[in-house]
């Protein structure tokens, strides 16, 4: 995996490890959990950017809940881009 980071407008939401699952510059799209833990409603208005320095606006999905006996849940979500994704 992958370290990047997920925005909300210009606010750091936190850091993430994701995965890029497609990155066509019409059809981005990828799965990501964050590195510490952060409440992130589903939806639109987010931004991710990647290791390699480039960044898109994306929509974020909560694909499930990962339960580990003594550890708290880490929520992975599913990512689809809205707009290219490009060096800034």
């Amino acid at each position: 995996m992958a370290l990047g980071s997920i925005y909300l407008g210009d606010q750091l939401i936190g850091e993430v490890e994701y995965t890029l699952q497609d990155s066509s510059d019409s059809r981005w799209w990828g799965e990501l959990v964050f590195t510490e833990y952060h409440k992130v409603a589903d939806g639109g208005g987010y931004s991710i950017r990647t290791e390699d320095g480039k960044q898109g606006r994306c929509t974020l999905k909560k694909k499930l809940n990962k339960a580990v006996y003594g550890m708290p849940s880490r929520h992975f979500y599913l990512f689809q881009g809205m707009s290219p994704l490009k060096t800034p």
